[in-house]
């Protein structure tokens, strides 16, 4: 079977008024809190380095252009791409020209970056200009020949439009037909001249970004690196909106992302933005919740909660196991937690030998989890259908008692994705009834990770959102003290 190619089209006005709500919400949220700190702020940097690596990596990845274990993939966003990091059995490509093509991608994005900072007009020479950049040290393609078979053939073409067809035949026998050559730079012009009238309309970003990373795709103008640039285009229409790189990960979020183009050739181009605003959301999630814990410490945090109890006078559990990585998680979590009950402990007994913290977990009957459902029931990206949750506690009991909780869940998906969460709550029981009030969410960004995850591989991602979310609830203690 083979399709025939269709001329892009533009935006419909329901595409255009088919926007997330509740990444306009968090965009609104991020706004304000940008207006009210230093964008030199180091926790930020960070941040924001590290997301362009992952960038860099993640782009070529998804695309076969390179294969890069999972392992090397964290050290390489955590210190950068460093000699010696990459060994011999982690890529197909050996450390030197994998880092020159993850170096041009990454200067690629900070081209996208420098583009919308100095205001530019999208062109069809900025777009061959950015193709040649990502492509340079790419030297080879794969293509399929017409009777299936896979061969490698010099990459020539850079920053300069095909001149023979590049359709492939996909699994089931089609031949899907992007845009002939003879019709690409017409298509272009089209491309462009109607993205600079959306970019100047009140279009939500991720709509706009999934439709021109999709109608690019479509036309397909170049003779390999299409999908980078789309996904180096959308960045664009992020990050003049205040937003972050579009990053797509290996592995589940590849497979989303694949389905929701597919879905966008049928004529339904909102699941591809809603797969774009949900990675935007997770991004600033992380962003905000980085932003809040950058004005203190958990040491600073830990002192001033003490302060604040001499201030105000006063005197002085079941984990269930869902899941094995899950389980290891809490673990972790338990064991982080130890030296923040000792120095609460200390801290806590220099104003009344009677109060102390320690690690524990509540009570957990149905009626807490119905409560802890409650606090974030508001996220339809933290939705659970569970009943039973992994929980690890830190309980700072005074005057009044209060939990520091992490929580793990399954989210309501079939894709095995578990996420932890951190809560601040108050804890009124008695010792006929347990009461727990004041459920409070802490953490806007939850740790995300998969059934099937290696623990040793995302330790250290978890540790460096732990220690955010520690952060936090450590100043929001202090906070509720206070009041």
């Amino acid at each position: 079977m083979i399709t025939q190619y269709k001329h892009i089209s533009a935006l419909t006005d329901e595409d255009k008024s088919n926007g997330s709500e509740s990444l306009n919400s968090i965009l609104t949220s991020w706004t304000d809190i940008k207006s009210n700190i230093s964008q030199d702020l180091d926790t930020l940097k960070d941040f924001n380095e590290k997301l362009a690596r992952s960038w860099s990596i993640e782009t070529g990845v998804i695309e076969g252009i390179y294969t890069l274990d999972q392992g090397t993939t964290v050290t390489l966003i955590e210190h950068g791409f460093a000699s010696g990091l990459v060994a011999h059995d982690a890529s197909n490509l050996d450390e030197k020209e994998l880092y020159e093509i993850l170096n041009d991608q990454k200067e690629a994005l900070d081209w996208v970056f420098d583009f919308v900072k100095e205001e530019r007009k999208l062109t069809t020479s900025y777009i061959k200009e950015l193709h040649a950049l990502l492509t340079n040290s790419q030297h080879s393609l794969t293509v399929v020949t017409p009777d299936g078979k896979s061969e490698k053939r010099a990459f020539e073409q850079k920053g300069t439009w095909k001149t023979q067809p590049n359709n492939p035949q996909q699994p089931d026998g089609t031949v899907f037909h992007y845009c002939p050559p003879e019709q690409v730079a017409q298509e272009m012009d089209n491309l462009v001249e109607w993205y600079e009238e959306y970019s100047n309309s009140d279009i939500p970003p991720e709509v706009l970004a999934a439709w021109l990373h999709h109608r690019f795709v479509l036309i397909h103008p170049f003779q390999d690196g299409n999908g980078r640039v789309a996904r180096a285009l959308a960045s664009l229409v992020f990050i003049k909106a205040g937003l972050f790189p579009l990053i797509v990960e290996r592995g589940e979020q590849r497979k989303q992302y694949i389905d929701a183009l597919k879905k966008a050739d049928a004529g339904e181009l909102k699941p591809l933005s809603d797969f774009f605003a949900e990675l935007q959301s997770s991004i600033v999630y992380r962003a905000i919740d980085l932003a809040r814990a950058a004005s203190t410490s958990p040491n600073i945090a830990t002192e001033i909660f003490a302060h604040k109890l001499k201030e105000k006078e006063f005197i002085a559990g079941r984990a269930n196991v869902l899941n094995t990585i899950a389980s290891k998680i809490k673990q972790y979590t338990d064991s982080l937690l130890k030296p923040y009950a000792k120095e609460l402990s200390d801290q806590l007994k220099k104003i009344h030998t009677d109060y102390n913290a320690q690690i524990n977990i509540p009570y957990a009957e149905d009626e807490f989890i119905v409560q802890i459902k409650q606090a974030f029931a508001h996220r339809p990206d933290l939705k659970t259908e569970c009943e039973e949750m992994i929980m690890s506690g830190l309980l700072i009991d005074e005057h009044n008692k209060n939990w520091i909780l992490f929580v793990a869940f399954p989210l309501a998906t079939e894709t095995k994705k578990f996420a932890t969460i951190a809560f601040l709550i108050e804890d009124l029981s008695d010792k006929n009834y347990p009461y727990y009030s004041d459920i409070q969410l802490i953490t806007f960004s939850p740790f995300i990770y998969l059934a099937d995850h290696n623990f040793e591989e995302i330790k250290t991602k978890y540790k460096e959102w732990f220690d955010t979310a520690i952060t936090l609830c450590l100043a929001s203690l202090e906070k509720r003290v206070s009041g």
